[in-house]
């Protein structure tokens, strides 16, 4: 937990409830010491109760502090924690109308206390989410509950995204009615609120020419139209479009509607060739979670991308450090509405013989998976470990190569400087705990019992956010206010997926074998775990498969084709699971 704001407000959440009694303000009256005793009483076991999170005893037992001491001030200040901490408990688990009367009821004690003025936001916001997430295309609704959120927090970027988005849904449905007009009257507040998202602009030029094909016998207000169109969006779809429109050809129809962003949210359409330079530092800005201020110029945002993903800026020619770090991040034609890796249509593999099974052995049988490829690789370089050389990481890239060559770069990776902006993590160590030994031990396969927290804020949400943006529906997820439900426990229900991913290769296996065998070894060792990284999470019982227990150190392994039609079974199920929290 690096982000300052996230330590402050989850030591505030965690802290022991305390009262600060003074004496002269209790009971209305001068409190005798039995009275005193007695509500001394009460706040212990109220704050027993509060420290075990098991808020409904402790807010029955402050309620009736208060009642007894009500001009004491710290009193209520802890009752509105309580209902506050409450409330987040049952926004977690959709109980918004349970959820709202607490938060009111914390902010009609404390009226100047942010958090649960940020945690009611989040709960108008959330049951928008929740309805978008079921299909809903009451936009009236939809729109007032965003707006509810934004008003409540006005400093939030996400509420007024996410309204922006419910916007772009709302014009699709109006234009595919043939309302170009209402559409772009939509899609205009749609950019108010998100001025650089690109699908917005894009979706805005579209409805623009759907306007101008609708002047058939008036050249100058179609060619209004069309101006205004390419000043939105000048990629060369949309100037072919302007130019058949401008000619007189009318044929458009519902292709207005059809261009526009689906609603979702996911982000940019279009072939990858289209997008601008702005486009695509956007794009690696939103996958790495960073918000740069109003006014950064690009080349400042693109250091400030290259600087996270890298650890230091690039060299070169603007255009292609865009292009280098948008493709190694988010792969070259990839576009954020594809959920699943395409390994579910690979042709590398036909044989069905699986050892699925057991694989389930180990994560109870749940499937865990990567929402989007390429991954995001670090592999560590330390100084001071006795018996470390330099060979060994290029053994490790060798056995990543190993899936990448089987599956035709269908599993693809890319190397990044930055472990904080890694998907997967590559350490070094003496001892190599092999965690897959042993299918019943349950402190090394989490899979099995993890559980996905409810919600998640701030830097964390960003994260999230970028694999909800991979895999639409990713457990009803959504960013909140940094200061609205965070606690502790879900932190740390993240940094599970976190640890889940890091491999920690250890020295003692090789340290007595000659330097060929050794490097064998050492590229086998990280094959297999990259092989459980993947999702592989547990072990094949047939030594020829790489996932086996047992590796040579004489001959490179590779995967075989029963741990590819495992791999390839694994992705082609609904995920549990999705790995992708960076």
């Amino acid at each position: 937990m690096n982000h300052p704001r996230l330590k402050a407000f989850a030591a505030r959440l965690s802290r022991p409830l305390t009262l600060a009694l003074v004496t002269g303000c209790l009971l209305a009256a001068p409190a005798s010491a039995q009275d005193m005793q007695a509500l001394q009483a009460i706040v212990n076991e109220a704050n027993a109760h509060a420290n075990s999170e098991n808020y409904d005893a402790a807010i029955a037992l402050y309620e009736k502090a208060v009642k007894m001491a009500p001009g004491e001030t710290q009193l209520k200040r802890n009752l509105a924690v309580l209902y506050y901490n409450r409330g987040v408990e049952l926004q977690n688990n959709k109980q918004y109308d349970e959820a709202e009367s607490l938060f009111d009821k914390s902010i009609g004690l404390v009226p100047e206390d942010q958090p649960a003025r940020e945690a009611k936001a989040a709960n108008y916001y959330y049951r928008a989410m929740d309805l978008r997430q079921a299909g809903s295309t009451d936009y009236a609704t939809l729109v007032s509950l965003t707006e509810k959120a934004i008003e409540l927090n006005p400093k939030e970027g996400v509420y007024k995204r996410s309204l922006a988005s419910i916007h772009l849904g709302e014009a699709r449905n109006l234009a595919g009615n043939d309302n170009y007009t209402g559409a772009a009257e939509v899609l205009e507040k749609a950019k108010a609120l998100d001025p650089n998202a690109q699908a917005i602009r894009s979706s805005l030029a579209n409805i623009y020419l759907g306007v101008a094909s609708q002047y058939t016998d008036d050249k100058d207000q179609r060619q209004v139209w069309i101006d205004k169109a390419l000043a939105e969006d000048s990629s060369p779809a949309i100037q072919n479009r302007a130019k058949q429109i401008a000619a007189g050809r009318m044929e458009y129809g519902n292709s207005a509607a059809n261009a526009i962003g689906g609603g979702g949210g996911e982000g940019m359409r279009g072939p990858v060739g289209d997008w601008s330079i702005q486009d695509k530092i956007a794009a690696v800005e939103k996958a790495l979670g960073l918000e740069p201020a109003e006014g950064t110029t690009l080349i400042a945002r693109l250091e400030a991308a290259e600087t996270n993903t890298y650890g230091k800026k690039q060299e070169g020619a603007l255009n292609e450090r865009a292009d280098k770090i948008f493709t190694e991040l988010l792969g070259a034609g990839q576009t954020y509405a594809h959920s699943m890796p395409n390994l579910i249509q690979a042709g590398f593999q036909n044989a069905r013989d699986t050892y699925i099974e057991q694989i389930f052995k180990y994560t109870g049988g749940r499937v865990a998976r990567w929402g989007r490829f390429p991954l995001k690789v670090s592999i560590e370089s330390p100084k001071n470990l006795p018996g470390y050389k330099e060979a060994y990481r290029e053994a490790v890239v060798e056995g990543l190569n190993a899936w990448k060559n089987a599956t035709n770069s269908l599993v693809s990776y890319t190397i990044v400087e930055n472990p904080l902006a890694a998907d997967v993590q590559i350490r070094w160590d003496d001892a190599y705990d092999y965690r897959f030994d042993d299918p019943d031990a349950s402190a090394h396969n989490p899979i099995k019992d993890f559980e996905m927290p409810s919600r998640s804020t701030g830097k964390v949400a960003s994260a999230l956010g970028m694999a909800s943006m991979f895999a639409p529906g990713y457990f009803g997820l959504a960013p909140q206010a940094v200061a609205a439900g965070l606690q502790y426990k879900q932190m740390r229900k993240i940094q599970t997926l976190v640890d889940e991913s890091i491999i920690v290769l250890g020295l003692n296996p090789v340290k007595d074998l000659p330097e060929e065998q050794a490097q064998i070894l050492m590229r086998n060792m990280a094959a297999r775990e990259f092989g459980h990284a993947l999702g592989l999470k547990g072990l094949s019982d047939n030594p020829a498969d790489l996932l086996h227990a047992e590796l040579p150190n004489d001959k490179p392994k590779n995967p075989s084709p029963r741990d590819l039609a495992t791999l390839q079974e694994i992705y082609s199920r609904p995920a549990n699971i999705i790995l992708n929290v960076r």
